[in-house]
C-alpha cells in the first residue's frame, strides 16, 4: 500500500511540475509575442505603426507616416531590420514614389515610379553602391536607356533610345569615363554623330548630315536623358 501511495505521489508531483513548466513556457511565449506598437506625432497623428517583441525589437508589418497623416513608407521588419520590398509614397499626392528592396538589411535595388504608376527606373545595389544594369523608362513604359555600373561608376555598355524606340546612342564606359567609339542617332535611325573617346576625352569626331560627314559641333539632343 505504501508503495502504491509513493508511486501516486511521484505521478502527481511530476504532473504538477510539468504543468508549472508548461505554464512558464506559455507565459514566456506570451511575453515575447509581438505586441502592437504605435508612436504619435505631437499633433496626434500616427508616426509609426508596427509590432514590438519582448526584446524591444520591431517585427512584422510596419507603416511610417508623414506628419500630415499620409503614409510615408511601409514594409516588413524582422528584428529591427527592413526585409523584402518597402514602398515609399509622395507626401502630398499619396502616390507611390519608389520601392526599395532589402536583403540582410542592405538595399539591393531601387525602383522609381512616375505619377501615373508606370516604372521610371531600376537601380541595382551591392554593398550600398550602384552595381549592375541600370534601366530607365519613358512615361509610356518604353525603354529609354540602360547604363552598366560597377562600384558606383559607369562600366560597360551604355545605350539610350528615342521615344519611338529608335536607338539614340550606343557606347561604352571604363571606370566611369567614356571610352572608344560612341555613336549618336537621329530618331529616324540615321547616324548623326560618331565620337571617339579616350578616358572621357574626345579624340576625334565625325558629324553626319544626309549620310555625309561635315565639320560642325553636334547638338545636345544626342545625349542620354535629354
Amino acid at each position: 500500500m505504501k508503495k502504491i501511495l509513493l508511486i501516486l505521489t511521484l505521478i502527481i508531483s511530476s504532473n504538477l511540475a510539468f504543468a508549472q513548466y508548461t505554464e512558464l513556457v506559455n507565459i514566456a511565449e506570451e511575453n515575447n509575442k509581438p505586441k502592437e506598437y504605435i508612436l504619435y506625432y505631437d499633433n496626434g497623428n500616427k508616426q509609426v505603426q508596427s509590432f514590438i517583441d519582448g526584446n524591444d525589437k520591431l517585427n512584422g508589418d510596419t507603416i511610417y507616416y508623414f506628419e500630415n497623416g499620409n503614409i510615408q513608407g511601409k514594409g516588413r521588419m524582422v528584428n529591427n531590420e527592413m526585409v523584402g520590398d518597402w514602398e515609399a509614397y509622395d507626401e502630398q499626392s499619396g502616390k507611390l514614389s519608389h520601392v526599395l528592396s532589402f536583403e540582410n538589411d542592405e538595399i539591393v535595388s531601387k525602383k522609381l515610379f512616375y505619377e501615373n504608376g508606370k516604372l521610371k527606373s531600376i537601380t541595382p545595389y551591392v554593398d550600398g553602391k550602384i552595381e549592375g544594369m541600370f534601366k530607365e523608362y519613358y512615361e509610356d513604359g518604353t525603354l529609354a536607356g540602360i547604363e552598366n555600373y560597377k562600384n558606383d561608376l559607369f562600366q560597360g555598355e551604355s545605350k539610350s533610345y528615342h521615344k519611338n524606340g529608335e536607338l539614340k546612342h550606343i557606347g561604352r564606359n571604363e571606370n566611369g569615363k567614356q571610352e572608344g567609339t560612341w555613336k549618336y542617332y537621329y530618331d529616324n535611325g540615321s547616324l548623326g554623330v560618331e565620337v571617339v573617346y579616350k578616358k572621357g576625352e574626345v579624340v576625334s569626331e565625325k558629324i553626319y548630315k544626309r549620310g555625309e560627314v561635315y565639320e560642325e559641333n553636334y547638338d545636345d539632343i544626342f545625349f542620354f536623358g535629354n
